[in-house]
């Protein structure tokens, strides 16, 4: 009887050695360095898209419908990120100057 083959299967069974198999995972993701004064007055840019809750009211930027909904998603967004993400990280002061630039109907 060979140690390498299975009793039910033909197929051999190969040793595991360390590093010589890749992880069902995928690759390890690298752990990032604390930020530093290089992101200090860095504007970071964000899309995002609300499928099928267009307004026309949004073409209008002085309508109270459209400063309505910026507050009410820059609120989520800043809520969200205190309360999940950003709560005990470093990059908790950064979220003082998040803003909402425009919202549009696609």
């Amino acid at each position: 009887m060979n140690p390498l083959l299975p009793e039910s299967n033909s197929n051999p069974v190969l040793p595991y050695y360390p590093g010589s198999v890749p992880s069902p995972y995928g690759p390890a993701v690298p752990t990032l360095p604390q930020p530093t004064d290089q992101l200090q007055g860095r504007t970071f840019i964000c899309h995002m898209n609300i499928l099928n809750q267009a307004n026309q009211a949004y073409t209008d930027h002085n309508r109270y419908e459209y400063r309505e909904a910026s507050q009410m998603i820059l609120s989520a967004v800043s809520k969200q990120c205190v309360k999940n993400e950003l709560k005990q990280s470093v990059l908790q002061q950064y979220l003082e100057n998040v803003q909402i630039l425009e919202l549009r109907t696609a």
